[in-house]
């Protein structure tokens, strides 16, 4: 292949051009339930599409050429990033001529879109354009366009730069195959090659793939399909996509060094083998495997990108590992990491567990798709006793307690009264806690992350009990919350004097923040960045200084914030609150 792959332009790069050019005013309009957002600069009126309005917004829709505002013709050039995305009403839609660009998962989701033509002007458009549009069938391209085509209802896209050959034949690039396409099986010709990530991906009609045998730059084996690729100055093989129609069992061509990003998108795979000579995998690499059973991961695979997203894989009932991989082992059935310290997984098939005090974390979804069935075996003051507790997880004792004797109670009472070390793992509530001192008449905990996955409002409490001992809870650690997508509302306890950097970071749908404490004295960097919903901080201390809260912790915050602050502070604290990244906040008591 001569020259080099060539990226879909960024239309957001191209919008940001327009917007802070020379004389351009804008401003944003809804017509018949989809949003515009027009730009005049001195040369041009323009718009580009940039949302919706689902319940105005009709299933056919039809883009019109221009859009008319205050006596005012624009020129639709471009769908923006995510305009319709998760648009699940949306079946049809026309695209007029002149519009140029499709910018990333512009269509993302739209899961009823059975049918899309692209004009001839079209000259831009993102591979992640139509991603996981499960009924689209075909995707038809205007015989007069010069940067695209279609091959049966297969987008392609052409590069003059790309060539195969003494005869410099144009390279046929593919960049998504649509997936609602009917047919179980695609040839990838000698002069094709594919574009980005996984583009056949979540076709679950689609069962192989095969490859011509004089295509120099992708193979297949057993209807997966690999490519050959020029790393770290050596030729090398990785999993580029296997067809997510496939069923049964898919053993990984051994050799292969990498899977790719949502190379098993959606698979219907019932088995995966992992090879010894895998050492990694790109993020979401094997998400939506919904009829996992088995998964036999050899001794080289390192996840540390998140490629495995277990909280999917509702029927796997086995893991085997190499025992000579260095990241995970297996104990009872159940997925750790090598030092046996963190549980990662415990599949549906496991009934009953012993589970060593030495376990301190343990995944957030580890046991999201567990047996009803599970009982484990605990030893007390454990970070799994506690976690079972809370989750309502069946547990018994290691140690027999059925008879109940004076020596057995008098031992129950001295275990009550052990303080846990300092740095151990604590869970009450659903909650958990590190312990930070371990002072006979002063234990304390941070707050470190909440397993309650849905709660709306979250309270970190003054005090938390465990095993009979009451821990003052004094601080919010780092990244305690971030991106948390759920919580609405959150309450801090009065005896904690410092929140982490980043505590509450993009938490998007926080709206309210009370800080009880009056002894609070820091907040660190980041720590409400992103939180674009929240209005209200209540803060109950007066020993807060310029120095103490961190850089940007209000940026990205709601332009009307509001932080009530204790009346004798409203203007010291006005003085350098501004100065945290939201310059709109207003300081009253």
């Amino acid at each position: 292949m001569k020259g080099k792959k060539k990226s879909s332009l960024i239309f957001m790069v191209f919008v940001g051009i327009l917007l802070w050019g020379p004389s351009v005013q804008a401003e944003e309009v809804t017509n018949s339930g989809i949003k515009y957002w027009l730009t005049v600069n001195e040369k041009d009126n323009i718009c580009y599409v940039t949302g919706y309005n689902a319940s105005t917004m009709s299933s056919e829709v039809s883009i019109p050429e221009t859009i008319s505002k205050n006596d005012k013709s624009y020129t639709v050039v471009g769908i923006g990033y995510h305009a319709f995305k998760d648009c699940k009403n949306l079946k049809s839609i026309s695209i007029p001529e002149g519009l140029k660009e499709i910018d990333t998962e512009a269509f993302y989701g739209c899961s009823s879109l059975e049918k899309i033509a692209i004009p001839s002007t079209t000259n831009s458009i993102d591979q992640t354009s139509f991603k996981l549009c499960d009924n689209l069938t075909e995707i038809k391209v205007d015989e007069n366009n010069e940067s695209y085509y279609d091959l049966e209802g297969v987008l392609f896209r052409n590069d003059p730069n790309l060539t195969v050959g003494d005869e410099n034949r144009a390279i046929r690039i593919l960049m998504c195959y649509p997936g609602g396409k009917t047919g179980d099986t695609f040839k990838l010709e000698s002069d094709m090659v594919c574009d980005g990530s996984n583009p056949f991906m979540n076709n679950h009609n689609l069962k192989s793939i095969v490859v011509d045998p004089s295509n120099e730059w992708f193979l297949s084996d057993d209807g997966v399909l690999y490519e050959k690729v020029s790393y770290q100055n050596r030729m090398t093989t990785w999993l580029y996509a296997c067809p997510a129609g496939k069923t049964g069992k898919v053993s990984i061509l051994d050799g292969v060094e990498t899977i790719y990003l949502d190379a098993f998108y959606g698979s219907y795979a019932s088995e995966i083998i992992i090879p010894d000579s895998v050492t990694s995998a790109r993020p979401s690499a094997f998400v939506g495997c919904s009829n996992l059973e088995k998964l036999s991961i050899g001794k080289g695979f390192d996840d540390v990108t998140h490629a495995l997203e277990f909280s999917s894989y509702k029927k796997l009932n086995s893991i085997v590992v190499s025992p000579e991989n260095k990241t995970f082992t297996v104990i009872d059935g159940i997925l750790y990491n090598k030092e046996g310290t963190k549980i990662i997984y415990c599949p549906k098939s496991v009934t009953s567990a012993t589970v060593s005090s030495a376990v301190t974390a343990i995944s957030e979804n580890a046991f999201i798709n567990c047996s009803d069935s599970l009982v484990l075996t605990v030893e007390k003051n454990s970070c799994i006793f506690e976690y079972a507790e809370s989750m309502g997880i069946k547990y018994k004792m290691k140690e027999k307690e059925a008879d109940k004797t004076e020596e057995k109670e008098a031992d129950k009472t001295e275990e009550k009264t052990d303080i846990a070390k300092k740095g151990e793992i604590l869970v009450n509530n659903k909650s958990k806690y590190k312990v930070t001192s371990s002072n006979v008449t002063n234990p304390t905990v941070s707050y470190i992350k909440s397993t309650n996955t849905t709660a709306k409002t979250i309270t970190i409490p003054d005090t938390v009990k465990v095993n009979g001992i009451t821990y003052k809870v004094t601080s919010v650690a780092a990244n305690a919350l971030v991106n948390n997508k759920k919580v609405t509302k959150v309450t801090v306890g009065k005896n904690v004097t410092s929140i982490g950097k980043n505590a509450f970071k993009k938490c998007t749908k926080l709206k309210s923040v009370t800080l009880k404490s009056t002894s609070l004295k820091s907040i660190g960097s980041n720590a409400f960045y992103g939180d674009k919903n929240l209005k209200t901080i209540t803060i109950k201390s007066s020993k807060l200084t310029s120095k103490s809260i961190g850089k940007n912790a209000f940026k990205g915050t709601n332009k009307k914030l509001t932080v009530k602050v204790p009346k004798k502070k409203v203007k010291d604290y006005s003085k350098f609150m501004k100065k945290r990244g939201n310059k709109n906040v207003k300081v009253k008591k």
